[in-house]
């Protein structure tokens, strides 16, 4: 790869079309383009180029040198060199080359959004800023010798600072951590001033304003409202007035980095080490590990392995819990104590302990004292054992949040954070075990659990490391009633197409982005909606909502106040930025991410005629248009954000129109749907006024006004449904968009019943996503930790997101080569990471590869599915019907474990396309591209 055609590229492609549809200022906070306002005479051109040009000239020479992007034919006209004592020399001689002349000259041209050849650099020197005019002034003393004296005699402004840099991520931090690391426990918090979402809220002004280069069309929604905390207030005194429990207990924001750490602290307890259907009291009495105890006579094997835990993880994925340590008193200070009992030990079980020095395999090793004793055995984060009232373990089970939130990447080099800092680094990766809490697990089998009990079906994932994880939430809040949250009432859930599978998005970037899910779903702000899991159990009404001030909002400032792990390979050492010998492999070459972060920021892919196919998304066109500005230099610059603390957020769902990638998860939330859901008690709509609350009304009320589902079932809300299942058709395409038409017709007309009004059914404060149809776009810290990519995990590495042209349509992650009965995926990054394309390793892999053939579709040996066929088979397997999908079998045993390994974008919710917008770039520009997203 030659880093000089990357920067080269930047030169030529940093032109006319920067500007793209935003309206922006080019002043800079705090940096170069803002002088002082008072007059300053120089005594010649080189003076004046040193003082008020030069500071601006390496944000050129990041991609205008030999090597660098720039480097190709027409980008050799405007040359630096690596050493700044050439630049006034190289600056004129370029200008020479270029034509001299003023502003005509592509020196001005280029940057400043003028020149009819795009420019990848983008337009960093409009016409109206502080640098365009002093390039001009500049370039009229060379073209017009004689007025340059004059020119010179009174320029306004005094010299140029240096600019921002163009790498360094401070936004991947949360706002409170960065307050309170180092700082007293009495440090107050005001979350209203200084969180960035609150900034993207629907009356702040941003949302949907084209005047900046990022763009945000959905908003931060607060949950925590005077309103909630006055209804709740009023619910809980009507039940004691009836002689029942005050259950209503939802917490405001921490006040004090004493009172946040507290509740980091409880909530990252809870979730790692306790089942999600614990009581409020904390006791929990279902299940038990004999199935678990006796599995290993299923593998084939002849006796219990010493590593049978270790084996288990192989076998169904996650990652084992970091080891638990204990001070003398047997009180646990460090780590996670996440045991169960092996055979025998049960009677020990919630009592002072010290493990026998026996000679036997151990967790915790031999002499371990323990004061609640839990077992010898080792769960991996996702399973938990329960606890009695008074929090002594007592052999139930249960699972947590991890089965699917926790993941395994390195050996102890890959290392994040929480709001404790230090004191649990060991839970963000800095084990021997890769263990991190918040990476999503996609090396989960979830449909293994076949093995241990009844037959898996869809629901439970056709894919290991992805999840239909929205089928089971609305089965269960379908049963439940939408306000009191009892289980009383008939399942109805309207007909839908099936979400499909997904892979989890990463915890740590909740504080990062306005909206949870990958299709909008609810605010950042919502605890409820992040704890769906925690209602799907069999806990009363009264003890669901209890939890949320006991257990939910602790859990959710845990999550807020995780943080993305740094690229473990750091900086290549030598000189020049690149790698030297002894670099670890795929260390940042500083001069190329740079590169890219220029690209990043600034390259509208849209400026030519490549993308000419897609609709182009709001913003300027480039990357940081809809992934948000993470550079301190793009942060800072007004052009892009109109305050830096919006550095490295996002708040963009962008149309499935644009976006087209898979589309079943977004399609599968209807548009009516979404408006009734809204009113439900996960949406907040205890937190606006006027709201009855189920206290205030009788049975037959609460029962009947869950029924309302006509408010968002208009007819062109139907038709919309009904149109969105008929794309992708290939041939039987015009077929397709005549029954589109006719529908579009006769429906559209078709006015709502507004019977969830009739009942006063209320919107809730942190509703779902209702004006766009798409996905949410989300930030990028730790970008390179996150492979698989797409909501649905369909590609592997970063190369092929930016690259559509290279993804393999069937495609199986590397597997470990441990001597275990059976292998999962590969964890270790020196054994199963890319570090050139960033992502795990894979192998693409063809219909009869592995016999009888790739499992569950048709498929001829290299030859893609012909577009007919593909519609037909996604309208049989779920577009018709979430039931179809969610019916499916999976396969069990070694066998279906097998088949599940493989990823085949052929079937159903499976699709690798979209995000086709990348193909304009070069190689060189996509190597750019990546070296930056290793800096985020």
């Amino acid at each position: 790869m030659n880093m000089a055609r990357v920067i080269a590229l930047l030169f030529l492609l940093t032109s006319a079309t920067g500007c793209g549809m935003y309206k922006g200022s080019s002043e800079v906070e705090g940096s170069a383009g803002v002088p002082s306002s008072s007059a300053t005479s120089f005594s010649s051109d080189e003076a004046f180029f040193n003082a008020r040009v030069k500071p601006n000239i390496p944000f050129c020479r990041t991609c205008h040198v030999p090597g660098g992007v720039a480097d190709v034919d027409k980008g050799r006209l405007f040359m630096l060199s690596g050493n700044p004592a050439e630049d006034y020399a190289k600056f004129k001689s370029s200008w020479t080359a270029l034509g001299k002349g003023v502003e005509t000259n592509r020196i001005l041209t280029k940057p400043s959004g003028q020149d009819p050849e795009p420019h990848s650099g983008g337009s960093p020197w409009l016409p109206t800023s502080q640098q365009y005019k002093d390039v001009k002034i500049l370039l009229t003393c060379w073209n017009s010798p004689a007025e340059c004296a004059a020119l010179l005699a009174n320029v306004g402004g005094g010299v140029i600072q240096e600019t921002f840099p163009l790498l360094g991520n401070p936004g991947k931090h949360f706002f409170v951590n960065t307050l309170c690391d180092g700082k007293p426990d009495s440090t107050p918090i005001n979350w209203r001033a200084n969180d960035p979402r609150f900034l993207l809220t629907q009356d702040a002004g941003l949302i949907d304003s084209e005047e900046y280069a990022v763009h945000f069309n959905d908003p931060f929604e607060e949950c925590r409202t005077e309103a909630l905390f006055a209804n709740q207030k009023r619910q809980n005194e009507l039940r004691v007035a009836k002689g029942q429990k005050a259950i209503y207990g939802a917490k405001d924001y921490a006040k004090t980095c004493g009172e946040f750490r507290e509740r980091v602290r409880k909530g990252g307890d809870w979730v790692s080490m306790t089942p999600t259907d614990t009581k409020p009291d904390g006791s929990h009495a279902s299940g038990n590990f004999n199935n678990r105890n006796n599995s290993w006579k299923d593998w084939g094997l002849s006796e219990r392995p010493d590593n049978f835990d270790e084996q288990w993880v192989e076998r169904f994925g996650g990652a084992l819990a970091p080891d638990p340590v204990f001070n003398k008193k047997g009180e646990l200070i460090a780590g996670v104590y996440n045991p169960y009992p092996m055979p025998g030990e049960e009677e020990f079980l919630g009592k002072p302990y010290t493990v026998p020095n026996d000679g036997k395999f151990h967790v915790p090793g031999p002499g371990t004292f323990i004061k609640n004793f839990g077992g010898t055995g080792r769960l991996q984060l996702g399973t938990a054992q329960a606890k009695n009232v008074d929090g002594s373990f007592n052999g139930g089970s249960g699972g947590t949040c991890f089965g699917c939130h926790a993941g395994r990447i390195g050996q102890g080099e890959v290392t994040g954070r929480d709001g404790l800092g230090n004191q649990t680094k060991d839970r963000f990766g800095k084990n021997p075990y890769g263990g991190f809490m918040g990476l999503p697990n996609t090396n989960m089998d979830t449909a293994g659990s076949a093995d241990l009990g009844p037959i898996a079906v869809g629901a439970l994932g056709a894919t290991r490391g992805t999840f239909n994880a929205d089928i089971p939430v609305e089965i269960m809040v379908g049963i439940r009633d939408f306000d009191s949250l009892d289980a009383h009432k008939v399942l109805v859930i309207p007909n839908h197409s099936s979400f499909g599978d997904q892979r989890p998005p990463s915890w740590w970037w909740l504080h990062n982005k306005t909206r949870y899910l990958w299709f909008g779903g609810h605010s950042t702000d919502s605890s409820r909606g992040n704890m769906y899991f925690g209602s799907i159990n069999g806990l009363s009404g009264d003890e669901l909502k209890e939890n949320e001030g006991v257990y939910f909002e602790d859990v959710h400032d845990w999550t807020l106040s995780t943080e993305a792990p740094d690229y473990p390979q750091g900086y290549c050492s030598g000189a020049d930025g690149s790698a030297k010998p002894g670099d670890k492999t795929g260390c940042i070459d500083r001069k190329l991410a740079e590169s890219g972060a220029i690209l990043f920021h600034e390259k509208n892919l849209w400026a030519g005629d490549g993308n000419s196919d897609i609709p182009r998304p709001k913003g300027n066109g480039s990357c940081a248009s809809c992934h948000g500005a993470y550079s301190p230099r793009y942060a800072n610059d007004k052009r892009f954000l109109p305050d830096p603390r919006l550095v490295g957020m996002t708040g963009y769902t962008v149309p499935l129109e644009i976006i087209n990638t898979d589309s079943a998860q977004t399609e599968g939330w209807i548009a009516p749907f979404r408006t009734h859901i809204s009113t439900f008690w996960w949406a907040y709509p205890d937190a606006v006024e006027g709201y009855v609350a189920p206290e205030e009304k009788n049975l037959l009320q609460e029962i009947v006004d869950d029924y309302a589902l006509t408010d968002g079932l208009t007819g062109e809300n139907i038709a919309d449904y009904i149109n969105r299942n008929l794309n992708n058709m290939g041939l039987l395409q015009p077929v397709g968009n005549l029954v589109s038409t006719i529908l579009s017709g006769v429906l559209g007309p078709v006015p709502s019943i507004p019977l969830g009004q009739i009942a006063g059914r209320k919107k809730g404060a942190c509703s779902f996503e209702e004006k766009t149809i798409g996905y949410h776009t989300p930030p990028l810290h730790g970008v390179w930790a996150n492979s698989p990519y797409f909501h649905n995990g369909s590609v592997p590495t970063i190369w092929e997101v930016l690259k559509p042209s290279d993804r393999r349509p069937i495609w199986r992650r590397q597997r470990t080569t441990t001597d275990v009965a059976f292998n999962g995926f590969e964890w270790r990054l020196d054994r199963g990471y890319d570090f050139k394309d960033i992502g795990w390793k894979a192998e693409a892999l063809n219909c009869g590869d592995t016999p009888p053939g790739v499992p569950m579709i048709l498929c001829a040996i290299d030859t893609d599915l012909r577009p007919e066929l593909t519609w037909l088979t996604d309208l049989v397997q779920g577009e018709l019907s979430w039931l179809t999908y969610t019916g499916t079998i999976v396969p069990g045993g070694d066998s279906g474990r097998e088949d599940r390994m493989i990823f085949n974008t052929n079937k159903y919710a499976k699709k690798n396309r979209g995000h086709e917008w990348t193909k304009v770039l070069t190689d060189e520009e996509r190597r750019a591209v990546i070296e930056y997203l290793k800096t985020l």
